[in-house]
């Protein structure tokens, strides 16, 4: 089949014979009006993918972003290793001085000191008479004490009191060493000796006598005590 070729803006007429490939003028006239636009075939296929162009130059960097949200605090690490220890800082200040304490009982043979010296080893005591007497007042039962030595004890209340003598596991008194006791209440006194320590008087109670009565108290042997003076009668 033939295929016509109409050329604008002449009067020939060309028809291609595609069998033989001849072109022919096959009219030579005036050139009608043109038709109707003929409906637009169909889109043929998509060709082959071009090559990929150049990289173009890289953009300016953009503005920076709001800052997000801070996450969820993680959970707490493992303690580290202990420091070294810091230098010792400087000393504080000195604190106030405590209160004197009670002077104790005087031991030994001082000046001034009269009466019947007690030799034992290489201790000297003085049982004193005729010195002035340290006086302790004591106005409940009591237990013999190394500060009553050579001491005047006034025992003073309205109903009766004891005083203990203890044997030398409880109260190392030197032997020879003497005190006082008087009945300085209207109770009466009653001289006693601890456990483990013997007591000796001469016949009578160990018991002062009556309201002011005195007696003496004197370490003879280990854990003896001779007890004499205003004594009542057993």
């Amino acid at each position: 089949m033939s295929q016509t070729i109409v050329l604008k803006n002449t009067t020939q007429t060309i028809v291609i014979n595609p069998a033989d490939q001849k072109v022919s003028i096959v009219h030579s006239g005036a050139i009608g009006p043109g038709g109707p636009p003929g409906a637009t075939g169909s889109i043929g296929a998509t060709g082959p993918q071009g090559e990929t162009g150049e990289q173009g130059p890289q953009g300016d960097t953009g503005a920076t972003g709001a800052t997000g949200a801070t996450g969820a605090t993680g959970p707490e690490g493992p303690t580290g290793p202990e420091g070294p220890a810091g230098a010792t800082g400087p000393a504080g200040p000195t604190g106030a001085t405590g209160a004197t304490g009670a002077t104790g009982a005087a031991g030994g043979v001082e000046d001034g000191d009269y009466g019947d010296v007690v030799v034992d080893g290489d201790e000297w005591t003085v049982r004193p008479y005729g010195k002035v007497q340290t006086k302790t007042t004591l106005t409940s039962s009591h237990v013999l004490e190394l500060q009553d030595m050579g001491r005047l004890l006034t025992m003073n209340n309205a109903s009766a009191l004891t005083l203990t003598l203890p044997d030398d596991g409880d109260l190392a008194w030197p032997i020879g060493v003497y005190a006082d006791v008087m009945q300085y209440g209207a109770g009466q006194i009653t001289i006693q000796a601890g456990s483990g320590a013997t007591l000796w008087t001469s016949g009578l109670t160990a018991k002062l006598r009556a309201q002011y009565s005195r007696a003496g108290i004197q370490k003879v042997t280990a854990n003896t005590w001779s007890v004499f003076g205003d004594l009542a009668a057993s």
